[in-house]
């Protein structure tokens, strides 16, 4: 997968998420979890009080299973992930509750930056850099980690004001598995419409950041979550044209005798269709979803 991507000019980058949506290596290893519990994977998303222990031993699992990332993936970021991480199990973990002592931790959420520093510090000798989702900010961050603003412009403002250099992914412009309208035909989809104008008219360098620091935002990502999405055809619906959109906000500069026209931009994009119909993209109309 990593030499067919490279033959594309394309790098992947892995996440493996932790401490947290660790439910299946739990289920699998119970030595991992913080309760003697025997859980199964679970058939549904969404979020679990059921998290990694802070176990040495875990910790060594942890930094085995990105041993073998580190050997197929050549670049220099691993997304570690660090989002939606229950405090819950913590609270009542001895071993949790023996690192807030020794640390003087008075919030259980300081403990997964421990966590994170440890998996930094592993991840240092190889030349990886960490990569994560902006919820680690509540946990003190790895100072040169990378992070990803999902929940909001304001995270991504947030973290350069931390110092981190940012990946702006706010879920309100760049999550594509939202629909596209209100319309009832539209796929199913989380949360508000994202149209295919607003994706264009989306600014990916916030004003709110200062210019000495807008070299700190490194780009930005769109996301398609796929708990909804059963085919990739179903997949591509969702994409495009949105992701035309969204390359030509991060692939090009605005300027003041090139004012920014969606009119314009949706006049080429009604001829980039008649492209993607060739290809064989399922793309969705330009005039509404498709019905029935």
């Amino acid at each position: 997968m990593v030499a067919y991507a490279a033959e594309r000019h394309v790098r992947v980058l892995p996440e493996i998420d932790m401490p947290g949506h660790m439910v299946a290596a739990i289920a699998a290893y119970p030595v991992l979890g913080n309760t003697k519990e025997h859980l199964t994977v679970r058939p549904t998303w969404g979020i679990s009080n059921h998290v990694l222990n802070l176990e040495d031993e875990t910790l060594s699992f942890c930094t085995d299973v990105l041993d073998e990332v580190v050997s197929i993936f050549p670049d220099p970021y691993v997304h570690v992930g660090g989002d939606e991480c229950s405090t819950t199990e913590w609270k009542s973990s001895p071993r949790a509750q023996e690192i807030m002592r020794d640390e003087g931790y008075t919030d259980a959420v300081q403990l997964q930056g421990w966590f994170n520093a440890r998996i930094a510090e592993h991840l240092a000798p190889h030349d990886r850099r960490v990569v994560a989702w902006d919820d680690v900010l509540e946990s003190e961050a790895p100072s040169d980690a990378l992070l990803m603003a999902w929940q909001d412009e304001a995270r991504g403002v947030a973290a350069v004001a931390a110092g981190h250099d940012v990946v702006m992914v706010p879920q309100e412009w760049l999550y594509f598995d939202r629909p596209e309208s209100a319309d009832p035909d539209e796929p199913a989809g989380f949360s508000g419409p994202t149209s295919l104008e607003k994706v264009y008219l989306h600014d990916p360098v916030p004003e709110a950041i200062p210019a000495a620091d807008r070299h700190r935002v490194l780009g930005a990502q769109c996301q398609l979550w796929t708990e909804l999405i059963a085919t990739p055809s179903e997949a591509e619906y969702k994409y495009f044209p949105r992701l035309c959109a969204f390359a030509e906000i991060v692939w090009s500069v605005d300027s003041a005798d090139r004012p920014k026209s969606y009119e314009e931009f949706e006049g080429r994009v009604a001829q980039h269709l008649g492209r993607l119909s060739a290809m064989g993209v399922n793309f969705r109309p330009l005039a509404g979803p498709h019905h029935g």
